[in-house]
């Protein structure tokens, strides 16, 4: 449930490492707010890029063993208004990767 009056938000982050199969699942879920929160204030979920500040920096973390950007799944859930809309998402190193 996300507070009334928090300044936005992520749901989500998952920081497993990427050679990993899985990573983290939400089912059956309800994201719900108190009344009062804006809607589309909350990132359902962004990538976890453990400080990468580019793809430099990318190749040199993976050679020292961190894998950064684990996966997140969300399945037959009901989502609140206060979720962004599919939209609104971007990667979390989109601007730092090019």
């Amino acid at each position: 449930t996300a507070r009334q009056g928090a300044l936005g938000g992520t749901v989500i982050s998952p920081s497993t490492d990427s050679r990993n199969q899985y990573g983290f699942l939400l089912i059956n879920s309800t994201f719900t707010a108190e009344a009062g929160t804006p809607d589309n204030s909350i990132d359902l979920g962004r990538a976890w890029d453990e400080g990468i500040a580019n793809l430099a920096a990318y190749t040199v973390a993976v050679g020292n063993g961190v894998f950064p950007n684990g996966q997140g799944l969300i399945r037959d859930s009901i989502i609140g208004a206060h979720i962004q809309t599919p939209g609104g998402y971007t990667c979390g190193h989109k601007g730092r990767m090019g």
